[in-house]
């Protein structure tokens, strides 16, 4: 019987640091993300956290402003903008996103950074891996992995403050004062980005990432890809500086292998694209870097497109036009329903028990519950009325609310008995904010006494 697998084993593999023009470009934006990630949680406005998914409260406070699950439709706009933006930037220039934002790819980085300054470069540390137990090698790896604990516990801390207020955090930390659910998430998150940029590292990208898996259905043939040019460089092969290497039949790729020991994901880019390769130009660096030592023409390996030029191909521009006005429209709808959002929750429930009922004196009376929840972040005051004006209010028609807060109100309306064979009539129920001099308007019935 065949016991072969069909899964292929993970091989360990080790880069070197590269410098080049892609490499500056990677290490600007990658810093950037970072120094994002670690201060945002710690910024402040109008007295809350900037940003804070504060799930204690269900509220999401976005600098300055507030949002509830009632704000459901902005949430989906948003997710919505951000997947056909997703699939525009895919389209034209490839998985840039991987390359030079994605924080899978910082935390490797950093934790690569850990590994070669503790252990030296590619070949010391394949040496250093692969040399027997003793005091020394115990305690450089000691010292590597309590760098990647204590950068585990920040970057899970820092994740963990952006739903739950990091100041209270902070300080609830220092003084031995935190809760067992909070110190269990900062503990379970840490657990995983240890595991995740200590061993499972670029496996993430290829298993469990969506984004790897759809970009075939993203890329066409004006898209930018990473791209080894073979009629130039074929066939590879060592060669002495100088010698006219054209007449042995060799092409510029001298086979060094600089181009596969920076990859972070470990491929050879020489064996065409790849669902592997994140687009980060690290090869790109290595093969000019090596290019421009032995005297030849840069760009063996390069960002190209299939079809170079974007412009002229009628396919590939239509569909590119059509997802970016798509884009415009989602943006535009989201801008709208943003500022015209309404920053008060009010509802209108008729009374379940009884349709109406008729006093002495002949009036019409019905109940209705009336819930209003203050979504500002600020204390407001409203002011509730009905029309039409036959209708008379019994109950308080003013109501002051902390941010936050909400509050049901019990209303009876009543109003003269109508001699009409009608059974219902409508009623509107405004509620004026007074804050921020919006009038909010919603429909209900009130039951009459004719035709029952």
């Amino acid at each position: 019987m065949n016991t072969k697998s069909l899964y292929q084993n993970r091989k360990e593999f080790y880069t070197d640091p590269i410098s080049g023009r892609f490499n500056k470009i990677r290490l600007s934006t990658m810093s950037f993300v970072v120094f994002c990630f670690f201060l945002l949680p710690w910024l402040s406005w109008n007295g809350h956290q900037a940003f804070l998914f504060d799930v204690s409260f269900n509220r999401f406070y976005f600098f300055g402003s507030v949002f509830w699950p009632q704000d459901f439709v902005l949430i989906s706009l948003f997710f919505i903008f951000f997947v056909i933006a997703l699939f525009v930037v895919t389209l034209y220039a490839g998985r840039i996103w991987c390359g030079f934002l994605c924080p899978q790819s910082i935390w490797i980085k950093m934790s690569a950074f850990f590994s070669r300054f503790f252990e030296g470069k590619r070949n010391n540390r394949i040496k250093f891996r692969n040399s027997a137990f003793s005091v020394n090698k115990f305690f450089v790896l000691f010292l590597k992995h309590f760098f990647w604990i204590l950068l585990s516990i920040v970057t899970s801390f820092t994740f963990i403050a952006y739903f739950i207020p990091v100041k209270w955090m902070f300080f609830s930390l220092i003084s031995f004062n935190i809760f067992y659910n909070t110190f269990f998430w900062v503990l379970f998150f840490g657990v995983l980005t240890y595991f995740n940029i200590g061993w499972f590292k670029e496996q993430l990208c290829f298993l469990l990432c969506p984004y790897s898996r759809l970009q075939s259905v993203m890329f066409d043939e004006s898209t930018l890809i990473v791209s080894y040019d073979k009629e130039r460089g074929e066939k590879r092969g060592a060669r002495s500086k100088g010698l006219d290497y054209k007449l042995e039949g060799l092409g510029d790729c001298i086979d060094c292998k600089k181009c596969v020991t920076c990859c972070p994901t470990g491929i050879d880019i020489r064996n065409g694209l790849q669902m592997e390769c994140i687009s980060c130009g690290a090869c790109i660096d290595a093969c000019n870097e090596v290019m421009l030592k032995l005297d030849y023409k840069p760009d063996l390996i390069s960002f190209k497109r299939e079809n170079q030029n974007f412009s002229n191909k009628s396919s590939s521009k239509i569909k590119f036009t059509l997802y970016f006005i798509v884009l415009l429209f989602f943006l535009c709808l989201l801008f709208y329903f943003y500022i015209n959002r309404p920053l008060v929750h009010f509802s209108v429930t008729r009374g379940q028990y009884q349709l109406f009922n008729v006093t002495k004196d002949n009036f019409i009376e019905n109940f209705f519950f009336v819930k209003i929840m203050n979504k500002s972040d600020s204390d407001s005051t409203y002011l509730i009325s009905v029309k039409p004006n036959i209708f008379t209010i019994v109950g308080n028609v003013d109501l002051k609310l902390k941010p936050g807060e909400m509050n049901v109100l019990n209303f009876t309306l009543k109003t003269k008995n109508v001699n009409t064979e009608n059974k219902f009539m409508d009623v509107f129920f405004y509620i004026f904010d007074v804050k921020n001099n919006r009038l909010i308007e919603k429909k209900s019935r009130f039951v009459l006494s004719g035709g029952f």
